[in-house]
């Protein structure tokens, strides 16, 4: 039996790209007192909609021409405290200024690769694991307050 030849790193840029465009994924984040599951659909970049579980309810969230239009339970609803931030993590490929100049490659093994950083401006240290098999992301965590875990739809 050969040894096998080392899979590449994944590529931090390429994740970046792919967060920003895929048609879809399954979530499921913790931030700060917020626990959500459930998954976010883009027909197209700025249509993005997302549809979860939290605090034993069911929630959905969808951009439009008026903005972002929040429903609890299929009843249309005002925006929820944490409705913004959630949203915006779930649905922006979020890829701020960084201390290091670029996010540094920390470890790499045969599924993933994983990249950290310092947000320049927060000073928040963020982790990003990417899959070394097609460059999506798996998992991101900011800080101890932020962690969202992000399954690739299956096709």
């Amino acid at each position: 039996m050969s040894p096998q030849s080392p899979q590449p790193a994944a590529s931090y840029d390429d994740a970046m790209v792919w967060l920003k465009s895929t048609p879809g994924f399954h979530f499921v984040i913790d931030d700060a007192d917020l626990h959500a599951e459930g998954d976010m659909t883009r027909p197209t970049v700025g249509a993005e909609r997302i549809a979860f579980r939290a605090n034993g309810d069911e929630w959905s969230a969808e951009a439009g021409p008026q903005g972002v239009t929040w429903k609890k339970g299929g009843a249309s609803i005002a925006t929820p405290e944490w409705g913004n931030r959630l949203y915006q993590r779930v649905t922006i490929a979020f890829d701020p200024q960084k201390k290091e100049g670029t996010a540094q490659l920390a470890s790499s093994d045969g599924a993933s690769s994983l990249y950290r950083f310092t947000n320049a401006n927060t000073g928040d240290v963020h982790q990003v694991w990417v899959s070394n098999t097609d460059n999506h992301v798996e998992r991101i965590k900011i800080g101890s307050a932020t962690e969202i875990v992000i399954t690739k739809p299956q096709r």
